[in-house]
């Protein structure tokens, strides 16, 4: 089993962009796809993805809303 991918929940994604965008790079990652003002995702050296994003249910990113993690298992 290995993590796939971490979603972290914005209300201002431009504005968190800003921060990962410092950041992800310091770490190996990289920039791999923009859905402006919705979503970014960063590519992870291990192929792990980091989405910041605003919540599916159209609610406030809290601790609880628009955190998510994403495991990759060889089976069920």
């Amino acid at each position: 089993m290995s993590l796939n991918y971490v979603t972290i929940g914005s209300n201002d994604v431009p504005r968190a962009r800003a921060f990962y965008d410092a950041l992800i790079p310091a770490i190996g990652g990289t920039l791999e796809a923009e859905y402006m003002p919705h979503a970014v995702c960063y590519l992870l050296r291990d192929g792990g993805r980091i989405w910041v994003v605003t919540p599916f249910d159209d609610q406030p990113a809290t601790p609880g809303n628009g955190m998510m993690i994403g495991l990759s298992c060889a089976t069920r």
